[in-house]
């Protein structure tokens, strides 16, 4: 048993490897890493005021303490070197596959029965466990740091449905008792990580129709169906099997709950007024289309598929993709007596999917590769039952194997070749985006991410081209503005900086930061009462935030106002102590005011907290030399 079980698990180890380990490179993304994990502080650490937040939080959207919990973990280990992140990633993601390809065994084994050759079960559920562990699908869970959520989440999850088997198959009550506790508690753990498994105990009930077949009778067997040498499970009616699955139920409503409420906190769940029930169905059908579809064909896959501006439920793709689901789904029910695996591999792909496809919409996505991680294990579970029935009798063991393993080993390494490669995309923020630019060509957030990086690099020119592009195709793209109106100051086009800038405050009247920089473009055009009114405003909508007391300082002196410029910069340096410009700045007002000791007073203040100081440090030194009074 245990020589049957080293081969396979060692296949799945390398060749998971083999197709992620260029990821371990791969560098933080602007897509969402960078807020998320490099600029947050919040997560840091383990006291109290850290555990705190990790179990309140909807940052980014979601309810995820046991993801947070992690990064911390993952922070304290390696520091904020990606590659430590990265490697946790894979780590689940392998140790997910391994539970998957032991899951499959048992369920082939109920679906199909022993038969002559025990190897037919072995062979399909590594064939399974190895069609979804290096799927190209697979890459954006597990290389996208932020995603951590879907690999702890499914690791938990799988974990949950082993511990659920082990429950159906024990037969002393107390160590059953046992094995539900922790099945429910990994329920609960992957609920913790990320609410994507809320459907999960209805897969359960799929389960126990089919293949364990405790919902009915084991005589009641369909006319095609040969349960001879299926594996005994207790047959204890469907209304049994619903009131076992009450505790996760409850569980799973608890945590749909939390996720909708992080959902509408983050401001990222959608209006029906702006995006229509009638949308949001027809589109809840490509989604079912699409991943099956980039599963069988896994090219020009995409870190981000951006809603059509033009989406009606009427579109040709969306009618036809709801025409085929439809067709699939008749065929199965058609098909269920002679194939029962069909029906149920389908309802539980449906089921697994159906939180993201975009019901509740968030985000700016159509699709997204990462929402396939859970739901195509059904897939790859359909997939290793059918290999396993071709090989499950002697006759067919000894006239296909060969070539069938071939034609298998065949398609495995051209997965892993993809999937190498679909790696590559996400090795920064720039090969991300320039990949969504290269396909689809109609995405404004990747030019908007793409002017972003040009202006962090100095390419001032470029970075207002695409974000005037990305403007173009999105007019309501906050980051775009804001990059096309730094990059306009940059050029000395003050006339295009303030159009863009307007944009902004008016897409997020709140935005204190766009309203700071608005004043500073009025103060530059010689606009003073307009620069000083869009400052003062920053400082409304954000009072502790010493920065924009800093420039309403700033201005003030420059318009020789010293006494006022004087209350905004000492506001400034108490709500930032350590800031020695704030210090350096209150030398120089208090300098034009002749209070020669309490600028020298400010200015070694300024040096107690950086000695390296090269103006503060010339300033004093030129008061001292020149000073009227001793």
């Amino acid at each position: 048993m245990v020589r049957s079980t080293v081969r396979p698990v060692f296949a799945i180890i390398v060749c998971s490897l083999i197709a992620f380990a260029g990821g371990l490179q791969n560098e933080f993304v602007d897509w969402d890493d960078q807020p998320l994990l490099v600029e947050n502080q919040a997560y840091q650490g383990f006291s109290a005021a850290h555990l705190q937040w990790m179990f309140t939080t909807s940052l980014g959207g979601h309810f995820q303490p046991l993801t947070w919990f992690s990064f911390a973990v993952d922070r304290a280990t390696w520091g904020l070197h990606p590659f430590g992140f990265h490697l946790t990633n894979l780590l689940l993601h392998i140790l997910s596959g391994v539970a998957f390809y032991f899951l499959a065994r048992q369920i082939l084994r109920h679906a199909v029965g022993r038969g002559p050759i025990e190897l037919a079960v072995e062979l399909g559920a590594l064939a399974a466990a190895l069609f979804w562990v290096v799927h190209p699908l697979r890459v954006e869970s597990v290389t996208w740091v932020t995603e951590r959520r879907d690999v702890l989440s499914g690791f938990w999850l799988l974990s949950a449905t082993l511990g659920y088997l082990k429950w159906l198959k024990c037969e002393r009550r107390a160590s059953r008792n046992k094995w539900y506790a922790l099945a429910l508690g990994c329920y609960v753990l992957s609920l913790l990580s990320k609410a994507v498994g809320m459907t999960w105990p209805i897969l359960l009930l799929v389960l126990d129709f089919y293949p364990f077949r405790r919902a009915r009778p084991l005589g009641e067997a369909t006319q095609h169906e040969d349960t001879s040498q299926i594996p005994s499970l207790e047959a204890v009616g469907w209304r049994r099997c619903v009131v076992e699955k009450i505790p996760f139920f409850l569980v799973a409503v608890f945590f749909a709950g939390a996720a909708m409420v992080a959902q509408r906190s983050a401001g990222a769940m959608w209006d029906f007024s702006v995006h229509p029930l009638s949308l949001r169905i027809a589109q809840a059908f490509y989604g079912i289309g699409f991943y099956l579809w980039k599963t069988v064909w896994p090219i020009a896959l995409l870190p981000l598929y951006e809603q059509p501006i033009d989406a009606a439920p009427l579109r040709l793709e969306y009618v036809g993709t709801s025409l085929v689901i439809v067709g699939i789904t008749m065929f199965c029910i058609g098909k269920r007596r002679k194939y029962p695996a069909l029906l149920a591999g389908w309802i539980a792909y449906v089921v697994l999917l159906s939180p993201m496809l975009g019901i509740a919409q968030s985000g700016p996505q159509l699709v997204a590769d990462r929402y396939s991680y859970l739901p195509s294990l059904a897939i790859a579970l359909l997939l290793g039952g059918a290999i396993t029935n071709l090989l499950r009798t002697k006759r067919h063991y000894d006239r296909v194997i060969r070539p069938l393993l071939g034609a298998c080993w065949i398609v495995f390494v051209g997965l892993v070749a993809l999937t190498h490669a679909q790696v590559g995309v996400w090795k920064n923020s720039r090969s991300l985006w320039e990949r969504v630019v290269q396909y689809a060509p109609q995405t404004g957030l990747a030019y908007a991410h793409l002017a972003s990086l040009d202006f962090r690099e100095g390419e001032y020119e470029l970075a207002m081209n695409r974000g005037l592009a990305a403007v173009g195709i999105l007019p309501g793209n906050r980051g775009a503005h804001w990059t096309v109106a730094r990059a306009a100051m940059e050029m000395g086009n003050l006339e295009a900086a303030e159009e863009h800038l307007l944009a902004v405050v008016s897409l997020v009247p709140s935005d204190a930061s766009g309203h700071a920089l608005l004043g500073s473009v009025f103060a530059r055009e010689g606009q003073t009462e307009k620069g000083e009114a869009a400052i003062r405003h920053a400082v409304e909508l954000e009072p502790t935030q010493s920065a924009w007391r800093f420039q309403l300082g700033g201005f003030l002196a420059s318009e020789r106002r010293f006494d006022e410029a004087l209350v905004e910069l000492r506001e400034a340096a108490r709500l930032q102590p350590s800031d020695v410009e704030a210090w350096f700045r209150i030398g120089v007002v208090l300098a034009q005011l002749q209070r020669w000791d309490e600028a020298a007073a400010a200015w070694k203040r300024g040096l107690e907290i950086d000695p390296n100081h090269r103006e503060t440090t010339l300033k004093l030194a030129s008061l001292l030399a020149t000073c009227p009074t001793p």
